[in-house]
């Protein structure tokens, strides 16, 4: 069986037919949800995701700044 038959057979044993395929809706935002959770409190390695962005734009600011003073 291939996965797109595996996935339509799962869309369809959802509740509320009425929706179509737009009822698998929640179930993406609570595993976007879920995921985005996991990268603020899991700490791989001692960094997580949000401290690395926040030391790449500030070293971009710096950057800018000095940029800005020549």
């Amino acid at each position: 069986m291939s996965i797109i038959n595996s996935i339509r057979r799962f869309l369809f044993r959802l509740p509320g037919k009425r929706f179509g395929y737009y009822r698998a809706i929640p179930i993406f935002v609570v595993a976007g949800a879920s995921i985005e959770y996991l990268m603020i409190t899991w700490r791989p390695f001692g960094v997580n995701f949000y401290e690395v962005y926040k030391r790449k734009q500030a070293k971009e600011i710096a950057a800018n700044r000095l940029n800005e003073e020549d």
